[in-house]
């Protein structure tokens, strides 16, 4: 009996000493896992600062280039009071973003004009209206810090953003101010551009990667440019991030990536703990770009997975002893099995629905100036796939994208909703197929060690006139009223980062049917791994022609099915059909 008892006790003993080996090991996975968790916490951080700064300074960039570029037409007319005014005007035209151009003259330049000569042209509705501030009692504007600034350090200079009133209400606004030399290399004016912000608070509401992350932009001595909606954080919150980055006593970290700073924060709103996470712009105006989110939103899976891992190791463990004493059966081992796959399948589900969501409708129908009818398919070869598409309407002209991310599965999945993301931030304040294809490529581009790419195809029609503007990034071509669209091969985005994409324009006929589509078309294969092809597409496409674009789509999508009969699907597939009519 003692022998028994001692046997049981040891047995006992072997299972509690392996259950806490198991629970140490638990724990330590827990500790990687949690490093990995936050290194890619880390990295999505500068992905979404370096993609939001990217597109600031290509603002700013914009209207810096604006001034350069006009920099002759100021000083062919400098001496020339009357024409300078319209070398103003001329600027503002030149950039939508430009609201306001001034030039100051040195004292006594235009004898006269009066001592001091600062014209001033500005937008006022659709109209530009002209000014001379000196005109105003006391306006003297060698007063001013950014005339100092300039006049003793000879470079242009941003300001900080301000609030100013117009009559269609306050808007922020930052001035660029650049000095204008002689031949003798004296400086006889100063452009200032006024650049619009407005834009700003949409690029930071256009995308949260947690449900309570936001994003600010501020000044380098840290006051506050643009932050999210009040509905969506509040001043108070907002506040208490901006004192921690500008407090001094705050301990401020930095990454493994050295170019972000962090600070642990609790919040004393919401008693969450959360992290700051904050970078300056490489150049001027050195601004800072700030992304906050929340412990238990990052990594509240994690937790929840621990805490279920601690649990049901607990069970299995007893499920053991049950075996070692009493040979029990195991069938809750299995039925443990088939729960976590059903969780794995619930989760996958809950994706593909986030992934249609990002999608817009898949039929729709606009009219400004002309009609276009649009109608949309993604059919993914997994729960999740990496084909996208999206468009939308704005200042009359139809914006729109189709795209295919490499690979498959969950990897594709996420670079498809970042690349939907970049190019709604992105065309929110930019119509130039190219210039947004370039900035969805740089931003791409950025840590990108897993060398993913994405074929790329973005239009934008003028509905009133019919003129098409595309730049095409790797993607199967398009067709038109039945025949493939010639375009300029360029690389997919995501592959090289300095590489320069160009526009086309065509203008389409007054009843156009455009149809685009990913490689999952042409590739589909039958039984027989035999493929639909070109030539198929070509044909179906050119029967479809008197068709609406549901019908048109729902045509193929039944050819192919026809052709492929039961072989597995082995690729995303999406198709984009737009009807065009001329008003």
């Amino acid at each position: 009996m003692k022998e028994k008892r001692r046997s049981l006790y040891t047995r006992l003993g072997i299972i509690i000493l392996a259950a806490l080996l198991l629970e140490v090991l638990s724990a330590v996975q827990y500790t990687y896992m949690h490093s990995l968790m936050d290194d890619e916490l880390e990295k999505h951080v500068l992905s979404e600062l370096s993609a939001k700064g990217s597109l600031l300074r290509q603002t700013l960039r914009s209207a810096e280039a604006t001034l350069d570029e006009h920099l002759w037409d100021i000083q062919r007319t400098i001496h020339n009071p009357d024409s300078v005014m319209q070398a103003t005007v001329r600027l503002l035209c030149a950039n939508p973003n430009i609201v306001g151009a001034c030039l100051v003259f040195t004292p006594g330049f235009y004898p006269d004009r009066g001592p001091l000569y600062e014209p001033y042209a500005y937008w006022q509705g659709d109209s530009i209206v002209f000014e001379d501030l000196c005109s105003s009692p006391g306006h003297d504007y060698t007063l001013h810090p950014a005339y100092k600034w300039v006049m003793q350090h000879k470079e242009a200079v941003w300001s900080d953003p301000y609030e100013y009133t117009t009559p269609e209400g306050p808007t922020s606004l930052t001035t660029y101010t650049q000095p204008i030399f002689d031949s003798r290399g004296e400086i006889i004016a100063i452009c200032g551009l006024d650049v619009s912000l407005k834009w700003l608070g949409d690029t930071l509401n256009a995308y949260f990667p947690f449900p309570s992350s936001f994003d600010l932009f501020m000044t380098q001595t840290g006051n506050l440019i643009a932050g999210p909606e009040a509905s969506h954080a509040s001043p108070q919150r907002v506040r208490q991030v901006m004192d921690l980055i500008n407090d001094s006593t705050t301990e401020h970290r930095a990454t493994d990536d050295q170019r972000i700073s962090a600070i642990d924060f609790s919040d004393t709103e919401t008693k969450q703990e959360g992290y700051i996470y904050y970078m300056n712009m490489k150049n001027a105006p050195w601004w800072k770009i700030v992304f906050v989110c929340y412990d238990n939103e990052a990594f509240g899976r994690l937790k929840t997975m621990s805490i279920h891992f601690f649990l049901l190791m607990l069970l299995g463990w007893g499920l053991i002893a049950l075996i070692v004493l009493r040979a029990v059966r195991n069938m809750q081992q299995l039925n443990r099995v088939k729960a976590e796959k059903k969780h794995i399948d619930n989760e996958l589900r809950v994706a593909h629905d986030l992934q249609r969501q990002m999608l817009p409708s898949a039929t729709a129908s606009f009219t400004a100036g002309g009609t276009a009818v649009l109608s949309g398919s993604l059919m993914p070869a997994k729960a999740v796939g990496g084909d996208l598409f999206d468009y939308f309407l704005h200042d009359e002209k139809l914006i729109f994208c189709i795209g295919d991310v490499s690979g498959k599965g969950i990897p594709s999945a996420m670079l498809m909703a970042k690349t939907i993301t970049l190019f709604r931030a992105t065309a929110a304040h930019e119509s130039d197929p190219a210039r947004m294809t370039a900035a969805i490529n740089a931003a791409s581009c950025q840590n990108n060690e897993s060398n993913m790419f994405v074929t790329l195809f973005i239009g934008v029609i003028d509905l009133p006139t019919g003129r098409f503007t595309y730049c095409n990034a790797g993607h199967d071509r398009p067709y038109v009223n039945g025949s493939e669209l010639p375009v300029k091969a360029h690389i997919p985005v995501g592959a090289f980062e300095d590489f320069t994409y160009t526009s086309e324009t065509t203008v389409l006929p007054a009843e156009t049917l455009l149809f685009l589509y990913t490689d999952g078309l042409t590739e589909a294969k039958d039984t027989s791994h035999k493929q639909f092809n070109q030539q198929r597409v070509t044909e179906v496409v050119e029967q479809c022609q008197g068709l609406q674009p549901d019908e048109m789509l729902q045509r193929i999508l039944s050819e192919v099915h026809a052709f492929v009969g039961s072989a597995q699907q082995s690729d995303d597939l999406t198709m984009l059909a737009i009807r065009y009519t001329k008003g």
